[in-house]
């Protein structure tokens, strides 16, 4: 099950991978991806009626986060030469994840009001 979840997460960042192989662009995508996960939630939690479960869930996706991309996929891709790409990259891919899920989120709460 471990490799098939790296294997996920790896073929869904080759692509941005080829355009962005360095850790300085990796890291510059990734703040990036950070600010608009920031925005986005900012946006939500003024509009939101529920602000103590949207915290408490944003919080446990920050654990996640770090504990998929931080420990399980550094774990795994440290044999490798280019870890610290893979965990730039997958850090970012699930931030852009979120604010994607999170945006989704505030239309529907829009559209419903």
């Amino acid at each position: 099950m471990k490799h098939i979840a790296l294997a996920l997460m790896l073929t869904i960042s080759v692509p941005a991978l080829a355009d962005c192989e360095t850790r300085h662009c990796q890291s510059t995508r990734l703040a990036t991806e950070n600010a608009r996960l920031e925005a986005v939630y900012s946006k939500l939690y003024e509009q939101s009626l529920a602000k103590d479960k949207l915290e408490s869930a944003q919080i446990a996706w920050l654990d996640y986060r770090e504990i998929q991309c931080g420990q399980y996929i550094a774990a795994e891709s440290e044999r490798t030469e280019n870890f610290a790409l893979t965990d730039f990259e997958c850090e970012a891919t699930a931030t852009k994840q979120r604010a994607d899920a999170l945006e989704a989120l505030h239309r529907l709460l829009i559209s419903s009001r």
